[in-house]
């Protein structure tokens, strides 16, 4: 056994010395003119050791808690004007009544209650010993645990109702086109939705005839429109250069007449009423000689 002396030595001159003494002599209700025997202080001694060890906690640290929980204890029980004795049964009472309200919640009896607090208590401290940890240790890891599990499934609901917000307000959108489309067809959105049922129903016709899924013959036939807008653009690109082109030779004709008539000394206006009459001259020197106005051209130009 080991000797109280060396006890003794090992907490002696600390304040835990005299803790462990009063605890003890509480303990023990040793007669108030003799002090605890050596054989009850080892033995009290001993449990606190255990009991430090089972917390994870050195002596002093145990006898520290316990002395500032009697600390606050006697703090809260002079706040209320009662004793400790008082507030203690005052809180056992409240206890007592949560186990019944609890109990009576699950359809069983407090001793059943208390039967089942203490085989979790039991499964918890075998669970944190076999992890190598305090029971305080284990609780905190679980605890630590099951937050995290609360975030996570926080998380995924707040994402849920990002997306079921985004898909209300898609909806309400489409909703919003749908009617502002009827409306300017001149018919409601039923007719408008059931028009496009009907369309949609074609195409799967379609689709299914040309031995393609939906989504294929859809893709075929936005690609052929892109090929006729792009065909169309194209067109109107060419049409768009012929028309400058001939702008263009216009204006150069315009600059002509005009340098033409300057030289002559008449206006533009003059220049084209002789050209015109030259012209309409030789389309009836033309005519007369059985020619086309191009023939007769050609026939003078070789002439000379």
């Amino acid at each position: 056994m080991r000797s109280w002396n060396w006890k003794k030595t090992f907490i002696g001159g600390t304040a835990g010395a005299m803790l462990i003494l009063g605890a003890a002599g509480a303990a023990f209700a040793a007669d108030a003119t003799s002090a605890p025997s050596g054989a009850q202080q080892n033995k009290h001694l001993t449990k606190l050791e255990q009991k430090a060890a089972a917390l994870g906690l050195t002596v002093q640290q145990l006898l520290n808690q316990q002395a500032a929980k009697k600390a606050a204890i006697e703090a809260k029980a002079k706040e209320q004007g009662i004793t400790v004795e008082q507030l203690k049964a005052q809180r056992k009472a409240e206890s007592e009544a949560k186990l019944a309200q609890e109990a009576a919640k699950q359809g069983i009896t407090i001793e059943q209650l208390k039967a089942q607090r203490k085989a979790k208590h039991e499964d918890a401290a075998a669970q944190a010993k076999a992890a190598g940890l305090t029971l305080e240790q284990w609780q905190a890891q679980k605890k630590a645990e099951h937050q995290a599990k609360l975030e996570q499934k926080a998380q995924k609901k707040a994402e849920h109702q990002a997306k079921a917000e985004q898909k209300a307000k898609q909806k309400a959108e489409r909703e919003a086109k749908l009617a502002q489309e009827a409306a300017k067809q001149g018919i409601t959105v039923e007719q408008l939705k059931a028009q496009r049922k009907a369309h949609h129903e074609e195409a799967a016709a379609q689709a299914k005839a040309a031995g393609l899924t939906l989504e294929q013959w859809q893709a075929q036939k936005k690609a052929e429109h892109q090929a006729k807008l792009e065909q169309k653009a194209q067109k109107k690109a060419e049409h768009q250069a012929k028309a400058e082109q001939k702008a263009k030779q216009k204006a150069e004709r315009e600059a002509k007449l005009a340098q033409e008539a300057a030289k002559q000394g008449i206006t533009v206006e003059q220049l084209k009423a002789q050209r015109k009459a030259h012209h309409e001259e030789a389309a009836a020197q033309a005519k007369a000689a059985g020619l086309t106005l191009e023939q007769w051209r050609a026939q003078k130009k070789a002439a000379k």
